[in-house]
């Protein structure tokens, strides 16, 4: 094996010399030859930085990776980073264009990412079908489809990645608890109290679904200041880690 890798890194080596003195350069890629970075569903990986404990600077945000499609992984932060109304008055507000939506993809993006990690967020394709919805509760009204670099889960994502309650109970984290995110006195995860947090998904009237405490599913107003927000993106692994 270790004969094996030598010879890939002086061919490496070799051609990449060869590419700077024949003015080859732009055709050379290293990952021609070296197997791609790998993450499976399930691992924790560490990508862009938040404040999290509320006391000084930013923290490494943690997230868990739900799905991997080739070289690209969906990502969901392990812990409720932030505290946002879904939108900022109760007019109804589909994903489109609610307030929540504007913050992740402006504020949200820049602070949390440097120009590098942005790179490697995929402009992704949001579903905002009925087929995202709850049959439980039947939205009101659907909004359009978006393309959005950070978002937050449907109802039916959440169903098909987070399998069972304890894989959608969140703990927050103090910087959200901070900005008023809420916390259960009866739900523990870890040892630790836990947060209901929001779904992008319309429910009834102007309320949005959310994912309840104990891992259960229910809804909020849209303009509840104390919904905690939980970031989802598509990465390029080889870019990101």
């Amino acid at each position: 094996m270790l004969k094996r890798f030598s010879a890939l890194l002086l061919t490496a080596i070799l051609l990449a010399s060869s590419a700077v003195f024949t003015g080859a350069g732009a055709d050379f890629d290293l990952n021609d030859f070296f197997p791609a970075k790998s993450v499976a569903v399930g691992d924790y990986v560490y990508f862009g930085e938040y404040d999290q404990d509320n006391v000084s600077g930013k923290e490494p945000i943690q997230w868990v990776v739900l799905s991997v499609s080739g070289n690209q992984a969906l990502l969901i932060s392990r812990y409720g980073l932030e505290c946002k109304p879904f939108h900022t008055n109760s007019a109804g507000q589909t994903w489109e264009n609610c307030s929540l939506r504007t913050w992740l993809n402006g504020t949200f993006l820049k602070t949390a990412f440097s120009k590098e990690e942005r790179d490697a967020i995929q402009y992704t394709h949001i579903d905002e079908s009925y087929s995202q919805s709850s049959p439980a509760f039947p939205p009101a009204r659907v909004g359009n489809d978006t393309n959005d670099y950070v978002f937050i889960l449907s109802y039916a994502e959440a169903v098909k990645y987070l399998t069972g309650n304890r894989d959608l109970m969140c703990i927050p984290t103090n910087h959200a608890l901070a900005n008023g995110g809420n916390r259960s006195n009866q739900a523990y995860l870890n040892g630790n109290r836990t947060c209901w947090y929001w779904l992008r998904s319309p429910a009834y009237k102007n309320n949005a679904l959310a994912v309840d405490w104990n891992g259960t599913f229910s809804s909020g107003y849209i303009s509840q200041e104390y919904g905690v927000v939980r970031p989802c993106i598509w990465v390029d692994v080889n870019k990101a880690f």
